[in-house]
């Protein structure tokens, strides 16, 4: 669902936010990473994935349960993370602010996601509710069912070479031409 620069605001309570929230409910869950890995500038602060030794996981696994503020985070109002998942080649910057008074009414996961990724993972993990069923018991989306927005299609379209009148030549359509969606929706046919 992610790609190039995109960035996510995560609002979380910071005097009560552990790695475990912010990891698998809201990296696993919400946004649909896999092996998620963060940063924070050249400090590595969290990684799994099926390339760690059994002791590297337990470590990790042991970094779960602590406070967003605390060592080995360290995290604080504004921390600008960076969130890598190689298994799925997906990355975002995630923005990470305090918010004392998260409705928990509204929402019941204790955390606020804002952004057009935010959007985008929501419906991805919506479309993949309702075409599989909940995936990973009902905790999260799958990323084969998140589509990457700035993919081009290739499609058996005849687009015509106009002459310089403005007017179809006669030619005969081009063999294949490049289909992308634009911001609004409509379909955009690349020759």
């Amino acid at each position: 669902f992610v790609c190039g620069n995109a960035s996510v605001t995560v609002e979380v309570d910071l005097r009560t936010a552990t790695g475990q929230l912010l990891v698998k409910d809201v990296l696993q869950r919400q946004l649909a990473f896999k092996e998620p890995t963060i940063a924070q500038g050249s400090r590595q602060l969290y990684e799994c994935g099926d390339d760690l030794e059994e002791d590297e996981v337990a470590e990790e696994e042991a970094k779960l349960p602590k406070l967003l503020t605390e060592a080995p985070f360290s995290l604080a109002d504004g921390a600008m993370l960076q969130v890598d998942d190689n298994a799925q080649n997906l990355k975002c910057d995630l923005i990470l602010r305090h918010n004392e008074v998260i409705d928990l009414d509204t929402h019941p996961s204790g955390f606020v996601v804002l952004g057009a990724a935010a959007a985008a993972a929501k419906k991805a993990s919506e479309d993949a509710a309702a075409a599989h069923g909940p995936v990973d018991g009902g905790a999260g989306s799958s990323a084969a069912a998140v589509q990457d927005i700035d993919d081009f299609e290739i499609i058996d379209a005849p687009v015509f070479a106009a002459s310089s009148k403005g007017k179809e030549n006669g030619k005969a359509p081009s063999s294949t031409a490049k289909k992308r969606k634009g911001d609004n929706g409509a379909s955009i046919i690349l020759d």
